[in-house]
């Protein structure tokens, strides 16, 4: 008997995936109406829009393109993996936009109260009822306490805490929620009424407590900037960017008022004189970078040094390093359909790999130009629930992901951890804020070059030891 029709089950595969675009495409829709990304569609974000909003493709495909290009994502106008990783992640619940417009500042009228109080005796604050999820009183007061030390340190306000019952300007409470999106940890009233309401049954982490958690010391540092009156910015290196950070975050990173935040809090102030230190130049007298985000070895004879939104290209002859030009190249003008920063790199064999937070690209490279390799992008398997800050090959189809503390093995090609473990037992003396890792000879995995954002240390991977340190400058020359 002859087979009617196309190949066997082709017609079910393409139902499954229709439903399942369907179903992402739900997700997406009611996210970036919660946030703020439809023109015509205005609801609070404590206020959930329905299900699914009712707007065109031609909004919908508008929305999605605003929300990739705001978040530096591949802008493809479809609720793609790297888009829906994004969404999916954890998050303040206040907007990003307001009618697909960017947020303005807080009416005046509306900051005098706080004006006042930030140049006369500063802000008082309470915890409002007992702390839920976990936490006791004396660990989540302690995470608090900090970050309103942070600010105090970053602002010249001084911040007291006060019985709930003193009237005070800035209020924590843990909550017992219901939101459209599980996604979302809390939220922040701005002035003249500072409430934070942070959502009890999300998991809260902090120091040693459920490491695996959302860090409430992080949490706070952002919600207290908006009960300041900050709003969301797309700026990954700031405090305000809207995406939560896990507990087990390497303490050394994000833990502190950036420079950016200070500028914005003193231009919402007022400030004559900014609490803030501009921050070092990223070149040398020559215009060579001094810091890295990531590097990698595209080639055995030719690295990449990434820096923000930008690469530079490092050539090898011999034992001698030289940067081939001092002009940087964006990162998406190298890599098609990539990633516009990256947080991760490595090699594994041909294939060069970039992550940017929990999405993986791979590439081929000839030599002259980057080719996205088959099955890529991918999104980094669930049992890895950190944000890789560093990645090097551990050899065969494996790679080492690491972030603060912990790592694990991963295999890129089946997309799966081996070994989720803690670095300092595998990996005793390693540069404590690791960014990336190199064979000092290609195929070896006995010694590496391993880099912190401004030094390079050689280290023996059979003894566990390191042996040599230098700073970039100095082992990166730039004529």
């Amino acid at each position: 008997m002859q087979c009617q029709g196309g190949v066997p089950g082709t017609n079910v595969e393409e139902a499954d995936a229709k439903i399942l675009q369907n179903q992402k495409d739900s997700v997406a829709k009611q996210y970036l109406a919660i946030f703020g990304y439809f023109p015509n569609i205005a609801h609070s974000p404590i206020q959930p829009p329905p299900t699914t909003p009712e707007v065109s493709d031609k909004e919908y495909k508008e929305a999605l393109i605003l929300f990739q290009k705001s978040y530096l994502l591949p802008v493809t106008g479809i609720a793609d993996n790297p888009t829906m990783a994004k969404i999916t992640e954890q998050r303040c619940g206040n907007w990003d936009m307001f009618k697909a417009k960017q947020l303005v500042d807080v009416p005046q009228e509306k900051m005098d109260l706080y004006y006042k109080k930030a140049k006369s005796g500063g802000f008082t604050w309470a915890l409002v009822g007992q702390p839920l999820g976990g936490m006791d009183i004396e660990e989540t007061t302690e995470a608090i306490d900090q970050a309103f030390k942070k600010w105090e340190a970053a602002s010249s306000f001084k911040f007291k805490q006060v019985p709930e019952n003193a009237n005070p300007d800035i209020t924590v409470t843990f909550k017992e929620e219901t939101e459209a999106l599980n996604t979302v940890v809390g939220f922040s009233s701005g002035p003249p009424d500072g409430k934070i309401i942070l959502h009890a049954a999300r998991g809260w982490g902090y120091r040693k407590h459920n490491i695996m958690g959302v860090s409430l010391y992080h949490t706070m540092l952002h919600e207290i900037g908006h009960a300041l009156g900050m709003k969301h910015t797309f700026y990954r290196g700031s405090i305000m960017f809207p995406m939560m950070k896990p507990a087990l975050l390497n303490p050394s990173r994000l833990d502190e008022i950036q420079a950016v935040d200070r500028l914005a809090l003193s231009k919402l102030y007022r400030l004559t004189q900014p609490n803030i230190s501009l921050t070092e130049n990223d070149f040398d007298d020559n215009k060579c970078p001094k810091y890295l985000d990531s590097i990698v070895d595209v080639a055995d004879d030719q690295w990449l040094l990434f820096r923000n939104l930008n690469a530079w290209r490092i050539k090898l002859t011999g034992d001698n390093r030289k940067f081939v030009s001092k002009d940087p190249i964006l990162i998406s003008k190298i890599f098609p359909n990539g990633p516009s920063f990256v947080n991760a790199t490595t090699r594994l064999g041909d294939l060069i790999i970039l992550i940017a937070e929990r999405s993986i690209y791979g590439y081929h490279y000839d030599g002259v130009k980057f080719t996205p390799a088959k099955d890529f992008p991918k999104q980094l398997h669930s049992r890895v629930l950190f944000y890789p800050n560093a990645a090097f090959s551990a050899g065969g189809e494996i790679i080492t992901l690491i972030a603060g503390n912990v790592f694990a093995y991963y295999n890129p090609l089946g997309n799966f951890p081996t070994l989720l473990e803690d670095k300092t037992k595998y990996f005793p003396e390693l540069p404590q804020d690791l960014r990336g890792g190199i064979m000092k000879t290609p195929g070896s995995t006995d010694f590496y070059y391993m880099f912190d954002e401004a030094t390079v240390t050689s280290y023996d991977m059979k003894a566990k030891k390191r042996a040599t340190f230098s700073s970039l400058l100095d082992f990166v020359k730039c004529d």
